[in-house]
């Protein structure tokens, strides 16, 4: 199996390829990187920070890529710097993804209620086109109102809402009282919720270490519901291990010292 990470580098913060790229090797499987843009840190918590957008490199990158005969099983996308990636990265799965491969699309674009720095209602209406063609989507809660406009329903209404442009929505960073975690459909419709307890604070790169682990258990065929509380429950293992070391949460998540928990989950329900 191949996988193909598409997403930033952000040098300093703990998130995007820098966290996923690690995660998604413990599946055993070869994984190579397509970086969308380099910052020096990401943009959460952090001024003066650098921002390298690299579009203009694709086309070459492809070019050799195909001269190589690539194919990947698995392909997922995540912080695009521009409108433009977005068609590049519709061209990526269109001529590189294998007839029955899958497509994973994090709209990454906002949280905490607002977009990112340089999004606009422009770009989200071309995100919407990119998820519909993903096997699956894994916006946080806020991208998921962003993407279905509609910025006051309970979960379950935005799930069916979400449903309408990708038939696997997740939805992360979803909050029920004093939980938190990951939400999405059953067959029935009916929302399931993998939450743990939630703790005070905003931490960066949460979105990023539930989506590495769990190309991590796809990529060994756990069971779909079991793979969600794997990762749900390994996000939150690192927000609360980030919270004990009392570190600054702009730094990135503390995820390497649950690996070995992680890594037992896997082979514990692995098919």
């Amino acid at each position: 199996m191949r996988i193909l990470l598409i997403n930033d580098i952000s040098c300093v913060g703990k998130c995007s390829l820098t966290v996923e790229f690690p995660l998604a090797c413990l599946g055993g499987e070869t994984v190579d990187i397509l970086p969308t843009s380099i910052l020096s840190t990401h943009t959460g918590g952090f001024k003066g920070y650098t921002f390298r957008d690299l579009s203009d490199d694709f086309e070459n990158i492809l070019a050799h890529w195909k001269s190589l005969n690539l194919s990947y099983d698995l392909i997922v996308s995540g912080y695009l710097a521009n409108k433009k990636q977005i068609d590049l990265i519709k061209k990526i799965v269109k001529e590189f993804l294998k007839e029955d491969g899958i497509y994973i699309c994090d709209p990454s674009c906002a949280d905490n209620g607002k977009l990112y720095v340089g999004f606009d209602d422009e770009f989200i209406k071309e995100m919407r086109s990119l998820v519909s063609i993903s096997t699956y989507t894994v916006p946080n809660i806020t991208e998921a109102r962003y993407l279905c406009d509609d910025f006051t329903s309970p979960i379950d209404v935005l799930l069916k809402k979400l449903k309408k442009l990708n038939t696997n929505p997740l939805i992360t960073s979803y909050q029920e009282k004093d939980l938190i975690g990951t939400a999405y459909l059953d067959d029935n419709d009916q929302v399931i919720s993998s939450l743990s307890q939630s703790v005070d604070g905003s931490f960066h790169g949460a979105g990023d270490v539930f989506l590495g682990s769990f190309i991590a258990c796809i990529v060994k065929h756990v069971p779909f519901s079991k793979a969600i509380d794997i990762a749900s429950n390994y996000s939150s293992l690192s927000v609360k291990e980030t919270f004990k070391e009392k570190t600054e949460p702009r730094f990135g998540l503390a995820f390497e010292k649950n690996i070995p928990y992680l890594v037992e989950q896997i082979e514990k329900y692995r098919q």
